[in-house]
């Protein structure tokens, strides 16, 4: 089984896209904390755009990604993929990968 990274990465950042426009209309001022897990992943490959590999791949069933504080709402989506970054990365981490290969050397998101 594959989890395509492309796909994840960017329903994760969808879905907080729409969590701060929800909170947002209902005047909900940060801090609000970013708790992203992926649940029955052991033994799914992360699909990267070079390979399927050994190194790829989730070796636990769950993987809890440290949270994300934000302390105020992203102006644009660059603000917004700049902000997740760091879970992004831990979640490549937690499938053998250094980090997201979205993201180029300026760190600007390329998928």
């Amino acid at each position: 089984p594959t989890l395509p990274s492309f796909n994840i990465e960017s329903d994760i950042l969808v879905a907080c896209d729409s969590t701060f426009s929800y909170l947002k209309s209902f005047s909900f001022e940060p801090p609000v904390f970013i708790f992203v897990t992926l649940t029955g992943v052991k033994g799914v490959f992360l699909e990267t755009k070079r390979r399927y590999s050994s190194a790829t791949f989730f070796d636990r069933d769950i993987i809890l990604i440290p949270e994300i504080q934000v302390d105020s709402y992203p102006d644009n989506e660059d603000d917004l993929r700049k902000l997740m970054r760091p879970a992004l990365d831990a979640m490549w981490n937690a499938g053998g990968t250094p980090g997201s290969e979205s993201f180029d050397n300026q760190g600007r998101w390329q998928p």
